[in-house]
C-alpha cells in the first residue's frame, strides 16, 4: 500500500512537470509556425487629368512621388481664350478672373505619379496634364493556396524582401479564380492609406500573415486542466 501511495506521489510531483515541459515545447514549435509568407504584387489605377482649356501651364505645385490630399491645388494653367471658361468643370477646376489662369485640383487623395508636360508648355482641352494614383484604388493582389483561407489568420502586413517596412493591411475579397498551379487570390488595402506613395504599380512584395493566438495551444492547456483533474480525482486531492 505504502508503495502505491508513493508512486501515486511521485506520478503527482512529475505529471505537471512533463506536461509543464510539453505545454511549452507545443507552444514554441506553434509560434514557429505561426507567421508564413506570401506573395503579393501591389497594383495601382491611374487616373488622368486633363485640361479644360486652351493656354500654358504657369505652375506644378506637387512634384513626382508626392502625396496630395483631395482638392489640393495640383497645377495652374494661363487662359489664351477666356471663352474656354463657360467649360470648367468646378469639382476639378477653379477660375480666377483677376489673374485669368485655372487652377487645377485633385478629386482625390493620390500619389502623383507623372507630371505629363513641363512649364511653360502649351496646351489644349483634353490633353493629359498629369497622373494620379489614388490611394484608394491602390490594393495589394495576394497568391494563396487553394487550401488556406485568409480569413482565419489575426494578423497580415505587406513587407519586402529586406523587410524595410511593415504595414498592416486589411483583406477586401477573394477573387472567384485559380491558375494552374491551384492557387487563388486575395485583394487587400492598406490600413494605413498614406502609405501608398511608398508603393509603386507592380511592386513584388511579401505578405506575412499570423495564425490566431492559441489555435493550437489553447487545446493543449484544455487537456492539461482535465489531466490534472483526473489525477486529483484519482489521489483524492
Amino acid at each position: 500500500m505504502k508503495q502505491i501511495l508513493k508512486e501515486i506521489i511521485l506520478l503527482i510531483i512529475i505529471m505537471p512537470l512533463s506536461l509543464a515541459v510539453l505545454f511549452f515545447a507545443m507552444q514554441k514549435i506553434e509560434q514557429s509556425r505561426q507567421i508564413e509568407e506570401l506573395k503579393a504584387t501591389v497594383e495601382t489605377k491611374e487616373l488622368v487629368i486633363s485640361s479644360p482649356v486652351f493656354g500654358s501651364i504657369a505652375q506644378f505645385n506637387v512634384q513626382e512621388g508626392e502625396l496630395v490630399k483631395k482638392n489640393q491645388t495640383i497645377a495652374k494653367i494661363n487662359i489664351l481664350d477666356e471663352n474656354d471658361i463657360t467649360q470648367i468643370d468646378s469639382d476639378l477646376y477653379s477660375y480666377d478672373e483677376s489673374e485669368n489662369v485655372v487652377f487645377i485640383k485633385s478629386p482625390t487623395d493620390a500619389v502623383v505619379f507623372t507630371k505629363n508636360l513641363a512649364e511653360k508648355s502649351s496646351i489644349k482641352p483634353q490633353e493629359t496634364i498629369i497622373t494620379l494614383h489614388p490611394i484608394e484604388n491602390t490594393v495589394i493582389k495576394i497568391q494563396v493556396n487553394t487550401e488556406k483561407e485568409l480569413e482565419s489568420f489575426d494578423s497580415i502586413h505587406l513587407t519586402n524582401q529586406n523587410e524595410t517596412f511593415s504595414e498592416p493591411i486589411v483583406l477586401s475579397k477573394r477573387l472567384p479564380v485559380t491558375d494552374k498551379q491551384g492557387n487563388t487570390f486575395y485583394y487587400a488595402s492598406l490600413e494605413n492609406a498614406e502609405f501608398a506613395n511608398k508603393l509603386y504599380s507592380n511592386q513584388k512584395a511579401i505578405v506575412k500573415i499570423r495564425r490566431a493566438d492559441k489555435a493550437l495551444t489553447g487545446k493543449i492547456e484544455k487537456f492539461f486542466v482535465n489531466a490534472a483533474k483526473n489525477v486529483a480525482s484519482i489521489t483524492g486531492i
